[in-house]
C-alpha cells in the first residue's frame, strides 16, 4: 500500500512541477532533485542536504502548489522506506535525515531570506514526519535525538511553544504505539491499525491559508465562500473577492476540534464498518432515510440528525416561525389596510343630511340611491357615484356646497 501511496505522490509532485509555476522544469531536473534528495537520505553530509535544500530554494518555494504537493511527497517517502540487506541507514535514520533536511530549509529562510511563510507552509506535513519518525519502540537515543530538534526550533522561534508541544505528544504517542514493525519489510494489517490510531490522536492544528493564491476561485475550497454569503439575500458574489482565508497558524482551540471530531463521529456512522449491526439496533430510519431514534413508549422522535441538508432543530424553528407569522399577526395587519383608504377619495356628508358621516371605500362600488329619485350626471365624481341616503322625507337635499371632501 505504501508503494502505491509513493507513485501517486511522485506522479502529483512531478507534474506540479511540469507546470509553468512559476517556470516550468524538465524531466531532467526532476530526476536530478530525486537524485539529490536520495543522496541527503542515505548520507546525511552538510554538503547532499545544501544541495538538496538549494534546489528547493530555486524551484518549489516560490509555488505554494508545489510545496505543497513536495510535502505530501516527502510524507509518502518516509511511510516507504524499509530495512535493506545493503549498506544503507536504517529506516529510522531516513526518516531523521528528512526532518534534518526541513530543519535547514526553515533555518535558511528565516534567517537567511527572512521569509517566515515557509514555516507555516511546511507545517501541516510536520506531525505525520515526526510520527513516522517517532514509530520505533525501545529506542530512547533516537527518541532523544527527535526531542533535541524540537528543542532547537523553539529556541529559534520557528513555531509558537504550544505547537511545539503539540510535536513532542506527538513523538511521545508515536514512540509508545511503536506501529513500525523492526526486520520487517513490509506494513501489516496491525501496523496500520496502528497508524490509524495514531493520525486520530495527532494534535489539530490550524494552517497559516485555506487554499492556494494561485488558485483560481472557483477551484477554492468552497469554505472561502461563506464569509461573502449575505443570509436572505440573493446578491451574487463578486468573484474578485473570492481569496484564500488567512488564519493564526498553530493549534486549534478546544471548541473547534471539537466541532472536527463531531463531524467525523457523524461520518463514521454513516461510512464506518465497526459495529455496524450494534448502531442499526438502536435506530429506525424516516422516510427520508435518516436514521432516527425514537421513544418507544410516545413514537416521537428523540433524537437523529441526517449528515445532508438540514438539522432537525432548524426545521422546527422554522414551522414555528411560519405559524407565529400565520397567526393573530397577520390578520391584524390585513383588517389594518382594509380600514385605511386614499385621502383623496375619502367623502362624508354633512351632519344636516340626517345620514350620519361614513367613509367611502373605493373598492365597493355600490350604488346606493334615494327612493325618491334616481341618479343624474351630477352625481358623479371621478367615475364613482356618490352614496345617497336611504330616506323617503321629502326634505330638500343639501347642495353640492355641503358636500365636503
Amino acid at each position: 500500500m505504501a508503494s502505491h501511496q509513493l507513485a501517486i505522490a511522485k506522479a502529483s509532485f512531478s507534474a506540479g512541477l511540469l507546470r509553468p509555476d512559476p517556470t516550468s522544469l524538465s524531466r531532467e531536473d526532476i530526476a536530478h532533485f530525486h537524485a539529490l534528495l536520495n543522496s541527503a537520505v542515505l548520507q546525511c553530509t552538510p554538503r547532499n542536504v545544501q544541495k538538496s535544500k538549494q534546489w528547493i530554494l530555486e524551484n518549489i518555494v516560490q509555488s505554494s502548489a508545489r510545496f505543497t504537493a513536495l510535502g505530501k511527497y516527502l510524507t509518502a517517502l518516509a511511510t516507504s522506506f524499509t530495512d535493506s540487506e545493503k549498506r544503507e541507514p536504517s529506516v529510522k535514520r531516513k526518516r531523521l535525515h528528512l526532518l534534518y533536511l526541513i530543519n535547514d530549509i526553515l533555518y535558511h529562510t528565516k534567517y537567511r531570506v527572512s521569509d517566515a511563510s515557509i514555516c507555516s507552509k511546511a507545517q501541516p506535513i510536520l506531525v505525520n514526519l515526526f510520527g513516522s519518525a517517532a514509530s520505533f519502540k525501545d529506542c530512547p537515543k533516537h527518541q532523544q535525538k527527535l526531542f533535541d530538534l524540537l528543542e532547537i526550533w523553539e529556541e529559534r522561534g520557528y513555531y509558537s511553544k504550544e505547537y511545539v508541544d503539540k510535536l513532542r505528544e506527538t513523538v511521545k504517542n508515536a514512540s509508545e504505539a511503536g506501529e513500525h514493525s523492526q526486520g520487517n519489510g513490509s506494513t501489516s494489517d496491525g501496523d496500520n491499525a496502528s497508524t490509524a490510531k495514531l493520525a486520530k490522536s495527532a494534535p489539530y492544528v490550524m494552517p497559516a491559508m485555506h487554499g492556494d493564491t494561485s488558485t483560481p476561485w472557483f477551484d477554492l475550497p468552497a469554505g472561502n465562500l461563506l464569509q461573502h454569503i449575505e443570509p436572505n439575500s440573493t446578491k451574487p458574489i463578486n468573484p474578485d473577492m473570492i481569496k484564500p482565508m488567512q488564519f493564526i497558524a498553530g493549534p486549534a482551540n478546544e471548541e473547534l476540534v471539537r466541532a472536527v471530531k463531531s463531524l467525523l463521529d457523524d461520518v463514521q456512522v454513516i461510512y464506518g464498518t465497526e459495529n455496524q449491526e450494534d448502531r442499526k439496533a438502536d435506530l429506525d430510519i424516516d422516510d427520508l432515510g435518516q436514521p432516527i431514534i425514537l421513544d418507544e413508549i410516545t413514537g416521537n422522535v428523540i433524537d437523529g440528525e441526517g449528515y445532508y441538508g438540514w438539522s432537525r432543530g432548524f426545521c422546527e424553528r422554522m414551522k414555528q416561525k411560519k405559524k407565529g407569522l400565520g397567526g393573530p399577526e397577520r390578520r391584524d395587519r390585513s383588517r389594518s389596510r382594509s380600514r385605511s383608504s386614499s385621502p383623496g377619495r375619502k367623502r362624508r356628508y354633512s351632519d344636516s343630511d340626517g345620514s350620519g358621516s361614513e367613509g367611502y371605500r373605493p373598492s365597493q362600488r355600490r350604488r346606493s340611491y334615494s327612493s325618491s329619485r334616481s341618479p343624474t350626471p351630477e352625481h358623479r365624481r371621478n367615475g364613482h357615484f356618490r352614496p345617497r341616503s336611504r330616506t323617503h322625507s321629502r326634505t330638500p337635499s343639501p347642495g353640492r356646497d355641503s358636500y365636503s371632501r
